[in-house]
């Protein structure tokens, strides 16, 4: 193994300190002394706090996501449930869907529907195929809306 500041080997037809394109051996960097790697065996789990977002990874947006596509947005299910839009929102965002209790069967049924799309067992190539359909059609939806906008 090389000391610090060792040369390797000298360019032919060069001069001693010069590595070739004007690069001088003062000019590389030191190489770094070696960092001690700690033992996997102190490595241990730790339990994750309740509430945190790591927790609900995707489930707020699930829930969210099948309300817009029932009702269109936020707005119009608070409107629909006569609550202010900007306090439902605030609640979706913080994870509180208590309000949905009072959704009609259609709403429920979406949201569950959209809840069985994204953490269901998808064990039968059908029911992956049927969870395709599915999306696509939400895809075809969201392009029809932009469609209308843009019109």
């Amino acid at each position: 193994m090389l000391e610090q500041g060792e040369r390797v080997a000298q360019v032919p037809h060069g001069h001693p300190d010069r590595l070739g394109h004007g690069i001088h051996m003062s000019s590389l960097p030191k190489p770094v002394a070696s960092v001690p790697v700690p033992s996997l065996e102190d490595i241990r789990p730790r339990p994750v706090k309740a509430g945190l977002p790591s927790d609900a990874i995707g489930l707020n947006a699930v829930i969210t996501d099948a309300v817009i596509g029932h009702f269109g947005s936020v707005k119009a299910a608070a409107l629909t449930l006569t609550v202010d839009p900007s306090l439902m929102m605030r609640e979706f965002r913080d994870g509180k869907f208590g309000r949905l209790d009072a959704v009609d069967d259609a709403a429920k049924a979406a949201i569950a529907h959209a809840l069985i799309d994204a953490f269901g067992p998808l064990v039968t190539p059908e029911a992956r195929a049927r969870k395709a359909v599915r999306e696509i059609r939400r895809w075809l939806d969201d392009l029809d809306q932009y469609l209308e906008h843009a019109s």
